[in-house]
């Protein structure tokens, strides 16, 4: 029987945990938090027995806050504090897309995206990059008087791609012509390289929602932690799902992300990553495979020019956990594998998928 594909991500999830498989497939940093930062969570770290109101613990949304308007230069109207960006997305998704209405993707995209329109029977349009880059021409095509929401995710999973500042602001104008909600998924923001900066789309709009986490910034995916920010008309709604759904955040998880906004203004240190990042981008020219050039993430997403799906299972039965092609929502015959691994297993796993690619 075909896996639609949350069964294959949940198969996946379980293949991970098995210790003689090099796991490329999961996407966590990986980075270390300072000591001096680990042993003051330790020493006042303290056990909350209370629920917090639904939007979250005030402080950590006025730090939240704060953050968007030095380093992003956005105000926010309305922040809540969610389990994670995805439970952010869900919510908002919901909130918004009814039945019979369309959710724009730029394809390929991150496979959680579509969950929402398979619930409640709305129907995802593809907006399929063009030279790897987005295209606009193609967005203004797809639209329809069923279109409702456009989801951007800059840096962007899969590809590692960063959409620049004419980019971001020509989404911005489509968007604003046609009344479609943007929501920015901006969880990559910190991983750039290349002299990229990440531009948030509310820079040049009030409209925008913004959803973001502490699970790739600080490297802690184990609290669960994000927010969405936005309009309070856009907003509202999905605090009704989050309410209903899960009461609350951590008032745990809460209290340690304020200590992160407020001890780790420099992290994360993207130097050892950016290392193994060009390791990969070297061994894989040298070896003639083609990829789309990383700008951010921690991803790489090469092309394999054979049916992705037998690719993952040879690579699987070799002992390296990538994730193919299906997952992304896109026919193409391609992988993404996440270099943020031990450089040990980093470099054995990269000979392993050159070999299977090449058939060798």
């Amino acid at each position: 029987m075909k896996k639609d594909s949350f069964s294959f991500l949940a198969e996946i999830a379980l293949l991970a945990e098995k210790k003689q498989i090099i796991n490329m497939a999961v996407g966590e940093p990986n980075l270390k938090l300072p000591e001096t930062v680990t042993e003051s969570l330790a020493k006042n770290f303290s056990l909350s027995q209370n629920y917090s109101s639904p939007e979250g613990i005030p402080e950590l949304r006025k730090l939240i806050q704060k953050k968007l308007k030095t380093e992003n230069k956005i105000k926010a109207e309305k922040t809540v504090i969610t389990n994670g960006a995805i439970e952010a997305i869900f919510d908002l998704l919901l909130a918004h897309l009814k039945q019979g209405s369309e959710l724009l993707l730029f394809s390929p995209y991150y496979s959680k995206y579509n969950m929402v329109p398979l619930l409640n029977n709305c129907k995802v349009k593809k907006i399929p990059f063009q030279k790897n880059r987005p295209d606009f021409e193609l967005l203004e095509k797809t639209i329809s008087n069923k279109s409702k929401v456009i989801l951007l995710n800059s840096p962007h999973n899969p590809t590692g791609t960063v959409f620049n500042k004419e980019e971001i602001k020509e989404l911005v104008e489509i968007t604003e012509k046609h009344s479609l909600i943007l929501i920015s998924d901006e969880v990559y923001e910190k991983f750039v390289y290349e002299g990229k900066k990440h531009i948030s789309p509310a820079r040049f709009s009030s409209d925008v929602i913004i959803v973001n986490s502490f699970s790739k910034t600080f490297s802690m995916p184990s609290l669960r932690l994000g927010f969405m920010t936005g309009p309070e008309d856009l907003i509202n709604p999905a605090l009704k799902i989050h309410l209903c759904n899960v009461s609350c955040t951590s008032s745990i998880s809460q209290n340690i992300g304020i200590k992160l906004l407020k001890k780790c203004k420099n992290f994360p240190d993207l130097s050892e990553l950016n290392n193994k990042r060009k390791f990969v981008i070297k061994t894989l020219q040298e070896n003639n495979i083609d990829f789309i050039f990383p700008e951010g993430t921690f991803y790489i997403y090469i092309f394999t020019k054979k049916n992705s799906n037998n690719i993952f299972n040879k690579l699987k039965r070799n002992g390296v956990l990538i994730m193919p092609n299906k997952i992304f929502g896109n026919n193409k015959n391609a992988i993404r594998i996440s270099y943020s691994i031990p450089q040990e297993e980093l470099e054995k796993a990269i000979a392993v998928i050159i070999k299977t690619i090449k058939g060798d």
